[in-house]
């Protein structure tokens, strides 16, 4: 006599339990990501199912369900089970290889799309390129939220650009060309002087010093994770591309780590980057820096 399979209420109870025995913070709303995903619903009408059957599911849900649960128990992150990450509305498409986009970058986004909405030039066109792109995260959102700019994504890793393109195709809206070259090597491809906003969130953690979860260590790439310099490495090169790409006028807005406002100011400065700001994150964490090119 085989089993019955549980409800979906059940399934999301016991799977939540689990969950918590492996660790995993925030185990109710990850039990629901992967039920929504299988079941194909969103989380009302998941919610909706759950409150009002006892229906058992079918057998081959069960079994899609309990494979995604066997992965996030071992600390597979749940983007990559899912294969796609939220941001601000959009759902990337995400995996090994790539960085997932995290909610405190969505601050830089938003910051972002602000200075530009606020922003005057003389054609009426805005030219954004994010630096260190990854999924596209950052540069896609700018897209969506500003009609009037177009955007260069730079990226550096082959394995990141199979998602950049895929979301790009997906969000991009014909607004968002992909150059394939790392910080460094971004000013080969921009005209000096013709940039309105370049935005950017580099690799700044030490790898000697700064800890990262399970799931960020063994799963992010170590390339958008830690740089050399004490963290600073790969963000001076984002500075110089700037100070080169940049129209007068034009504003850089970086993220980095909580340590990092003094180092990245003194860089600014040392490029010649004037009217500095900081902005913390929702903790109250110092984490963008802004400045202009005079």
């Amino acid at each position: 006599m085989t089993s019955r399979a549980p409800s979906l209420r059940q399934w999301l109870r016991a799977a939540a339990q689990s969950l918590v025995e492996a660790g995993i913070d925030q185990a109710d709303a990850d039990a629901v990501w992967m039920a929504c995903h299988v079941l194909g619903m969103t989380r009302g009408q998941l919610e909706v199912r759950a409150a009002t059957t006892d229906h058992p599911l079918d057998d081959a849900v069960a079994s899609e369900l309990d494979q995604l649960l066997t992965r996030r128990c071992t600390r597979e992150p749940l983007w990559h089970i899912l294969g796609l990450a939220p941001f601000l509305g959009m759902e990337l498409h995400v995996g090994p290889g790539v960085f997932s986009p995290r909610p405190e970058t969505e601050l830089l986004a938003h910051t972002a799309i602000t200075e530009l909405l606020s922003m005057e030039t003389p054609t009426g066109d805005l030219r954004v390129w994010d630096v260190g792109a990854g999924s596209g995260a950052i540069g896609l959102a700018i897209a969506r939220g500003v009609t009037h700019a177009t955007i260069t994504s730079v990226e550096p890793s082959p394995d990141a650009h199979s998602y950049l393109k895929k979301n790009v195709d997906l969000y991009g809206d014909g607004r968002v060309a992909l150059v394939t070259a790392a910080a460094s090597e971004a000013s080969e491809h921009v005209t000096p002087g013709s940039v309105d906003v370049v935005v950017s969130n580099p690799p700044y953690l030490i790898r000697e010093s700064d800890w990262v979860d399970v799931e960020t260590g063994n799963y992010d790439p170590d390339s958008a994770l830690y740089a050399e310099d004490g963290g600073l490495a790969v963000m001076a090169d984002v500075v110089a591309f700037a100070q080169i790409a940049l129209r007068p006028g034009g504003v850089l807005l970086v993220e980095h780590g909580i340590t990092h406002n003094n180092p990245v100011a003194a860089l600014f400065t040392a490029h010649g980057f004037s009217r500095i700001s900081h902005h913390n994150d929702l903790a109250g964490r110092p984490r963008i820096t802004r400045a202009t090119k005079p």
